[in-house]
C-alpha cells in the first residue's frame, strides 16, 4: 500500500510540475502578445493623431478661402436657399 501511495505522489508531483510549467510557458507567450498589441495600439493612436493634426490644417478656413476662389466658387447667396415647403416631396418606395 505504501509503495502504491509513493508512485501516486511522484506521479501527482510530476504531473503538477508539467501543468505549472505550461501554465508558464503560457503566461510568457501571452505577455508577448500583449507587448505587441500594446505597441500597435501605440501605433495606431499615433497614426489617429497625425491625422486629426491634418485634418484640421487642412480643413482651416483661411487656407480653403483663397483656393476656392482660385477654383471660382463664391459663397451662396440668399436666392439659392429653399424653404422646406417648396422642396419635392419623396416617392415612396413600393414594398
Amino acid at each position: 500500500m505504501r509503495r502504491w501511495a509513493a508512485a501516486g505522489a511522484v506521479t501527482l508531483a510530476i504531473g503538477s510540475a508539467a501543468v505549472l510549467y505550461w501554465i508558464s510557458y503560457e503566461t510568457g507567450r501571452l505577455e508577448a502578445r500583449v507587448q505587441v498589441l500594446d505597441r500597435t495600439l501605440d501605433r495606431v493612436e499615433a497614426d489617429i493623431a497625425a491625422a486629426r493634426a491634418e485634418l484640421a490644417h487642412l480643413s482651416r478656413p483661411d487656407r480653403i478661402a483663397p483656393l476656392a476662389q482660385a477654383m471660382g466658387l463664391v459663397p451662396p447667396t440668399a436666392q439659392q436657399f429653399v424653404a422646406e415647403d417648396q422642396l419635392p416631396r419623396r416617392v415612396r418606395e413600393q414594398p
